[in-house]
């Protein structure tokens, strides 16, 4: 059930004495009426009670690289794209392999500390780039400067 392995989740946290936990939102938009509800929902609102909750929006996090920010292609298996596994190039330009949830947790980790570290997300993760891959600058006269991609602009 949602209870008991929010329950397990939320000890395992306690004991690591972290206070703060970066959820991903899917990239998801509001649900539609009549559609599946969120997956997962009951589990976050669990945690809500206990922990800060930090929605981050997971653009770009499983396509791009974690460590160079490249763009990935997915694994070729006998002339089969495999979806769930990504190529990359290693430092010493040899191949590699990674699982695309795991680039995209590391990639997610990578968001969020350069948003607590600089106020604002990595350029390659933000939405509506410009050609040289910057975000677009969007004045709104209540908050002042906000990117395209919803990142407020530290003066």
């Amino acid at each position: 059930s949602v209870t008991a392995t929010a329950t397990m989740i939320i000890n395992k946290i306690e004991s690591s004495g972290k206070k703060t936990i970066v959820y991903g939102d899917w990239s998801a938009g509001n649900n539609l009426r009549g559609s599946r509800p969120t997956i997962g929902i009951g589990l976050k609102r669990q945690l809500a009670k206990k922990f800060e909750i930090i929605n981050l929006d997971e653009y770009r996090t499983s396509k791009l690289d974690f460590k160079n920010h490249e763009v990935c292609k997915n694994l070729q298996v006998g002339g089969k794209s495999v979806h769930s596994m990504l190529t990359y190039r290693t430092e010493n330009n040899c191949p590699g392999n990674i699982g695309r949830d795991l680039n995209a947790v590391r990639n997610m980790l990578y968001i969020a500390l350069e948003i607590i570290r600089t106020g604002e997300r990595p350029v390659a993760f933000r939405r509506n780039r410009n050609a040289e891959g910057l975000s677009e600058l969007v004045v709104s006269s209540e908050s002042g400067p906000v990117h395209d991609d919803g990142d407020i602009v530290l003066e």
